[in-house]
């Protein structure tokens, strides 16, 4: 290890000279095989200013044959006795607390507080630490499954440090310590899919909106071209509004007031034509978008669409993001999600689990939670899918108890370890399989696609009513002329 080089180092100066030319201070630099370290000489402690500590606190339990001493009871250890002893803390026994937060740590189902084995990228490193020192780790579930409870927990001693990742910001920094940041935590807002489904509305707005808008313009062009063709043949002299009660009679061809023998076949045949082939365009577009039309499930991109579109919001309660939107301003738009949406709705205080399971069944539900934690959960990117931008980003590390002595040993094996790429390893070895989705295929049977029949069946309907309507008074008319035509018979002629 590099404190090896430096106590042999010390000695060759030491034998050379017996007095130092000038004080050691924290800035002096040795350029060893590892990296740049600070140079600090056992012997020469004293004269480094801010370091004359007679004495170092015990960390962790400390079990002799007589007693056991916990943190509450300090044992103190002569300085040359700690650094003598800083590869070899057999008989110290550090209390860490887990929570599940994938990929740092991973609690097994059906694990309990007397068997548990959590695994993960922080897990991996303090059993690296505890070969390296010779220490013992003992790990304890959160209770409450908080990050603020943990943070709790560590400023009244009750453990040495947590074996998840946690969120640095300025309050939680004020009552405990961290280890240098080791990666950026970064939320944004978990949404519904878009998913293929049959919808008889959107059906119905598409039909209204396209089908009509294009049945109108039609109207009108064949109306104006009905009276075109009608001027030009000259046996013929309608008015322009009696070409357009023509053409709308046609759509369903009952025919005019008119008799059939003086309008022109050809004229009729047209206009018949024309509407028939856009209004079987119409329905086709329609039906065709029908079996494949894209049911909404818009994706969140900031709070701001929370906001807007009236979406209820969730997150972990007890994170640092439920700390954040809390101490927000006034009137801003975190603040008011915060007092509108989670403070007193308990049912938008979700774990991960619970919450991507609520965002995979209500479309109007977004959930706020870490990158990580998405991407290893099983519903994406198929069912849920994340904001494109980071709602909030946090630097985070490992958080021990205030005063933790052994903090700085920590945050050098850590640099060595990022330095060595051997964390890099031990992440990749955590990183998730990528989810595929594969097509959902579409069940087109009668209960399926009969919605996209209705508007057609009713138009038939109705066709089929108006033209029996017309039978009926056709026939009730050439009664009502025979009638008269028999009373004109019967009737002498008067001379």
């Amino acid at each position: 290890m590099a404190y090896d080089s430096f106590d042999k180092e010390a000695q060759s100066e030491e034998d050379s000279s017996n007095h130092l030319s000038r004080a050691i201070q924290c800035e002096d630099r040795f350029d060893t095989n590892y990296t740049i370290l600070n140079i600090i000489k056992v012997r020469e402690i004293t004269q480094i200013p801010g370091l004359e500590h007679p004495v170092l606190r015990k960390i962790g339990t400390f079990i002799t044959d007589t007693t056991t001493i916990h943190p509450s009871n300090p044992f103190t250890w002569n300085r040359d006795h700690f650094f003598a002893r800083r590869k070899d803390l057999r008989g110290i026994t550090l209390g860490f607390l887990v929570e599940e937060s994938k990929p740092y740590c991973f609690i097994p189902e059906g694990s309990n507080s007397t068997h548990l084995q959590p695994y993960g990228i922080f897990i991996d490193m303090l059993k690296l630490f505890s070969t390296e020192f010779n220490f013992t780790i003992k790990f304890e579930r959160a209770p409450k499954s908080s990050w603020t409870e943990m943070i709790r927990l560590l400023t009244l001693n009750k453990f040495d440090g947590t074996g998840v990742d946690v969120a640095i910001n300025k309050e939680r920094a004020q009552v405990v310590d961290f280890t240098s940041p080791i990666f950026w935590s970064d939320y944004r807002l978990v949404s519904q899919a878009p998913n293929q489904a049959l919808s008889f509305t959107t059906y119905s707005s598409t039909f209204s909106f396209h089908f009509w808008l294009a049945f109108i313009a039609n109207i009108v062009i064949c109306s104006f071209a009905l009276y075109v063709t009608i001027r030009i043949e000259r046996s013929q002299r309608w008015k322009l509004w009696e070409c357009f009660s023509m053409v709308c009679l046609a759509m369903v061809c009952i025919g005019l007031s008119h008799l059939p023998s003086r309008i022109s076949s050809r004229v009729l045949f047209l206009s018949v034509l024309l509407l028939g082939t856009v209004i079987w365009a119409s329905y086709q577009a329609s039906l065709t978008s029908t079996l494949t039309v894209v049911q909404s499930a818009k994706t969140i991109s900031d709070l701001n669409d929370v906001l807007q579109l009236d979406f209820e919001i969730g997150l972990w309660s007890g994170t640092v993001v439920e700390q954040v939107m809390k101490l927000s301003p006034d009137n801003s738009v975190a603040k008011t999600l915060y007092e509108t949406k989670i403070k007193n709705n308990p049912k938008n205080q979700l774990n991960n689990e619970n919450g991507f399971e609520r965002v995979r069944l209500d479309s109007k539900f977004a959930y706020l939670t870490v990158t990580t934690e998405t991407i290893y959960n099983p519903y994406y990117p198929c069912d849920v899918v994340q904001s494109h931008i980071s709602t909030f980003k946090f630097p985070s590390g490992m958080a021990f108890r205030p005063g933790f002595e052994l903090l700085p040993l920590f945050n050098h094996y850590l640099a060595k370890l990022m330095q060595s790429g051997q964390y890099e390893r031990i992440r990749l070895q955590h990183l998730p399989r990528p989810n595929s989705c594969s097509p959902k295929d579409l069940t087109l049977g009668f209960d399926n696609i009969i919605s996209a029949f209705i508007l057609l069946a009713g138009g038939v309907l109705a066709a089929l009513v108006l033209a029996g309507s017309e039978r009926v008074r056709m026939l009730l008319a050439s009664k009502g002329k025979r009638s008269n035509d028999l009373n004109s018979f019967l009737t002498p002629r008067l001379k």
